[in-house]
């Protein structure tokens, strides 16, 4: 992504770790390429009334910075806090117009979004899964009818209208009714859950 500053000069997206490493020789670091004093940029005041506190850790040598800033200008800044509000009024309008107003879509963005849909899907999956199993569960430990097993496996069935994720769901509960050994894991894992819910009884009885 590349954001113009004054006239001729870009900024380079990077990643800051820390460090103020030196700039290549004959060049600047993107915070040198604009003369932030045609900028026109305001200076924020402690807010009176509704504010909010924000607390977030930062690099030590931001911390830093801050206080040669708040020394450099003491008649602009009272305290360290002056200069971090500023900073991060000042960063989050520029963080505005770089993603929100004048976003673009870049390939870390369009590969976000593709994630978030693929994990959107599955987490939908995980939720269907989820409330077939109490029901199953419910026919292993003999709650509840095959017959009203597989009527609600209709009814959620016939809820979902996505066709790719209704038929994932059809078929995902047929691999389960035709599973033996599924059926026998769950109940005995329900005998045993029952062993102990019995036991712990027990013991508040005495």
């Amino acid at each position: 992504m590349l954001t113009k500053g004054t006239e001729n000069i870009k900024w380079v997206e990077g990643i800051y770790d820390g460090t103020d490493k030196p700039a290549p020789k004959g060049e600047k670091h993107w915070y040198e390429k604009t003369n932030f004093h045609d900028l026109g940029i305001v200076f924020c005041e402690r807010p009176r009334g509704k504010s909010a506190k924000i607390i977030f850790y930062a690099f030590a040598g931001l911390a830093d910075k801050a206080l040669e800033i708040r020394e450099s200008a003491p008649y602009k800044f009272k305290h360290t806090g002056d200069v971090h509000r500023n900073a991060h009024y000042i960063g989050m309008y520029v963080l505005e117009q770089l993603y929100v107003r004048t976003k673009r879509n870049s390939e870390e963005e369009n590969v976000f979004r593709e994630a978030l849909k693929m994990s959107e899907g599955i987490r939908k999956q995980e939720n269907l899964r989820e409330i077939f199993t109490k029901f199953y569960d419910g026919y292993v430990s003999g709650l509840t009818s095959y017959e009203n097993l597989l009527e609600m496996i209709s009814v959620i069935s016939g809820q979902i209208k996505d066709e790719k994720l209704r038929e994932w769901f059809e078929q995902d509960c047929e691999k389960v009714l035709a599973n033996d050994a599924k059926f026998m894991k769950t109940k005995h894992k329900l005998i045993v859950a029952k062993g102990r819910d019995k036991a712990i009884s027990l013991v508040y009885d005495r």
